[in-house]
């Protein structure tokens, strides 16, 4: 099952398969998952995610993407066997690692009193 879609600027839609593989075909997507590395992408990248939950897409511009979901089959499951054997366009990579800590230390931007 393959589908293209339009999303307007800040639009979440999710996403739910063992395998779903994501193109970015205009603008610039931001995509969450249960246990990944959160990652933008932008136009001609794309992700293939294997996993059991909910997958998130975030457009951070307009933008549009085709989603296919991968049936694996017996043909599928040899291929997952030797992922270095195949090839997509250029792999995702994450630009800023999404985490809970600052990027500033506590005391960045605080005024010492002049007195």
């Amino acid at each position: 099952m393959e589908e293209t879609l339009s999303i307007d600027k800040s639009q979440v839609v999710t996403f739910v398969g063992k395998k779903i593989a994501i193109d970015c075909l205009e603008g610039i997507l931001w995509i969450t998952w249960p246990n990944g590395v959160d990652t933008l992408l932008r136009e001609n990248q794309g992700i293939t995610i294997q996993q059991n939950g909910k997958i998130g897409v975030t457009a951070m511009s307009q933008a549009k993407l085709k989603v296919k979901k991968i049936d694996n089959g017996f043909l599928g499951s040899l291929i997952n066997f030797f992922p270095a054997m195949t090839s997509r366009t250029e792999p995702a990579r994450p630009l800023l690692p999404i985490t809970n800590r600052s990027l500033f230390p506590a005391s960045a931007g605080r005024l010492k009193n002049q007195s």
